[in-house]
């Protein structure tokens, strides 16, 4: 499942649904227009642009043999 910093799946629904029919506005829907309207989009953006850097990047997983040298080795007797 593919997740969202800011809004969950409800608040998604009934914020595509409140702007399609218009009715009267709900408190959750309220609540998310006051906290939007509290927001630094330009920041938002600049974010999202660093964030899809990020996930971009090709990182291997694991260590290579060349990356890891062991200087030696200490062997206990049982």
């Amino acid at each position: 499942m593919v997740r969202s910093f800011i809004l969950n799946v409800e608040q998604r629904q009934a914020i595509k649904d409140y702007l399609k029919d218009r009715p009267s506005m709900s408190s959750t829907i309220r609540q998310i227009r006051l906290r939007a309207k509290k927001l630094d989009f330009p920041a938002m953006e600049s974010d999202i642009e660093l964030l899809k850097h990020l996930a971009a990047l090709k990182i291997p997983k694991g260590r290579r043999a060349l990356d890891v040298k062991a200087s030696f080795t200490v062997r206990h007797k049982e």
